[in-house]
């Protein structure tokens, strides 16, 4: 009988020694119910698509944050959006025309090849390659040649005064030459190589792209081992993956959906100002009422702009004046913008020939879903020109369409647009949306188009400051434009991350953080 006891209480204490052993292991295995595993990929839903991964013809926001996440530039905006060194660790205007730019030393790209002089100069010359012919080529027809000075300093030579420089370089990619070279324009397109903070795993378009951290980056590594972009059009959709976990970070809010996410536990809003301007643009090339300034001035005045942030982007917006933004070198901010007047939008109207707005009756071209709650905002632009008895019809398109139609002066005679990205700034957005035959210009005043063609080329801050003043002041007197505000960026983040947007829209994995 004891013999039974004893062997009864051996098997019992061998079954009690072996729980304890499982019950540690467990206890220590990451992932395991008691020690979270450390989260090593990041998620980010986009709502359109990335089309291609080549920074010489990446343009749109989405493909812009795939490339500045794969490559580096010599510039990089601060969180005010001035320009600061990155790949160059200084740069210096030699004179009117000449900028010396010296680079980091010891930084290379994924594949080995240096990050030198000879990679500068390189990917200039491309960009501007006729033979490619890339869509953004044209943004550096103010640049003539880059100089090789040493090893690690370059010269940027422009053909007249460029004091925005330092902008359009944070955009300007720096590629591997030798590879480049081998991979030919599908190749790289496909297969890209640079020197940032990530490199290429997988792109399937219209699904995902996947990139793993660069370990050896010259800042240092990035946070997270992996990140995934997942394309995500429908705004619905993106934020039901958001909220079941499935995204870390989803883009365009719409301004509806900001108190949901921020009653969902585990994930809230964030939004803050970009470098865009958000306009509604009058066709005054065009034959008709758009062509008299007093239509154009009545048209400000019948607008309620701060009712149309307060109501329909709760917020999220601020107030511009005459395009310019607080951001940018050059802004006025003694210019205030049209308050609403309908009794002046009336006389104006009446002094025109248009008593009550007889006779008007205009379509509004607006890109639905291009920015948070756009649609309404033009929905609700046609409620308050109606009361100036403007007749307004929202007419929906898609991008494509919209910007071909700004390109051959064919557009409908208002729409609503804005230009942004890295390189906004005074010379580049108003001179893209005012100066005679701008791409995207649909007006044409010869001196207000000089003023401009001066502002893009005064090195003297002083006299830019004047010059650009002055392009305001034209801007509210003539109306050529009906200036809205300024967009914000409305994101939906997981509290497992701390981020700041950024001015210029784009998302730097980089600069993201686990959460304290």
């Amino acid at each position: 009988m004891k013999r039974q006891i004893w062997k009864r209480f051996l098997i019992l204490t061998l079954c009690a020694a072996m729980l304890f052993t499982t019950t540690a292991c467990n206890t220590n295995r990451p992932g395991s119910s008691d020690e979270p595993k450390e989260k090593t990929e990041l998620i980010i839903g986009l709502n359109s698509d990335i089309t291609t991964l080549d920074i010489d013809e990446g343009m749109g926001s989405a493909t812009a944050t795939a490339c500045l996440n794969i490559f580096d530039t010599l510039t990089r905006s601060d969180s005010t959006g001035n320009p600061q060194p990155w790949l160059a660790e200084s740069f210096e205007v030699l004179s009117d025309t000449v900028w010396q730019f010296k680079l980091r030393k010891g930084v290379t790209f994924t594949n080995g090849e240096p990050v030198n002089a000879e990679a500068v100069k390189y990917s200039f010359d491309r960009q501007v390659n006729p033979e490619y012919a890339f869509s953004l080529a044209g943004d550096y027809s103010n640049i003539d040649r880059v100089e090789i000075v040493d090893e690690y300093t370059v010269n940027f030579v422009t053909k007249e005064p460029f004091p925005m420089l330092p902008v359009w370089l944070t955009y300007l990619g720096i590629l591997p030459p030798a590879y480049t070279e081998e991979a030919g324009l599908d190749g790289f397109a496909s297969n890209p190589i640079g020197s940032g903070p990530y490199k290429m795993v997988e792109w399937v378009k219209d699904s995902h792209l996947t990139l793993t951290a660069n370990e050896d980056y010259f800042m240092g590594a990035p946070a997270y081992k992996t990140l995934t972009f997942k394309i995500i059009p429908e705004d619905s959709t993106r934020i039901l993956a958001l909220q079941a976990g499935e995204i870390d970070i989803a883009v365009l809010v719409p301004p509806s959906q900001i108190e949901q996410i921020n009653a969902t536990d585990g994930i809230s809003v964030v939004s803050g100002p970009t470098s865009r301007p958000i306009y509604m643009g009058m066709n005054t090339i065009a034959e008709g009422p758009l062509q008299d300034v007093r239509v154009r001035q009545a048209l400000c005045y019948a607008l309620d702009v701060p009712a149309i942030i307060n109501s329909v982007l709760l917020g999220n917006a601020e107030r511009i004046a005459a395009l310019s933004l607080p951001c940018w070198a050059g802004n006025d901010t003694s210019i205030k913008p049209y308050e609403r007047d309908l009794a002046k939008a009336a006389a104006l109207l009446a002094e025109a020939g248009y008593p009550n707005g007889e006779g008007l009756s205009f379509n509004l071209d607006v890109v639905s879903g291009e920015y948070p709650a756009i649609k309404e905002v033009a929905q609700a632009i046609s409620g308050q020109l109606a009361e100036a008895g403007i007749a307004v019809s929202v007419v929906t398109m898609d991008k494509s369409t919209f910007r071909s139609s700004l390109k051959d002066k064919s557009a409908d005679p208002l729409y609503i647009t804005g230009f942004g990205g890295m390189t906004s700034c005074n010379p580049n957005i108003v001179g893209l949306i005012l100066s005679g035959g701008q791409r995207y210009c649909c007006y044409n005043d010869p001196i207000l188009t000089d003023l401009i063609a001066q502002g893009t080329v005064e090195m003297d801050t002083d006299k830019f400051n004047e010059i650009w003043s002055e392009i305001q002041q034209m801007t509210i007197k003539d109306a050529p434009v009906a200036s809205l505000y300024q967009l914000y960026g409305i994101y939906g983040i997981s509290d497992e991350i701390s981020w700041t947007p950024r001015l210029d829209e784009a998302i730097l994995a980089f600069e993201i953080t686990p959460a304290k």
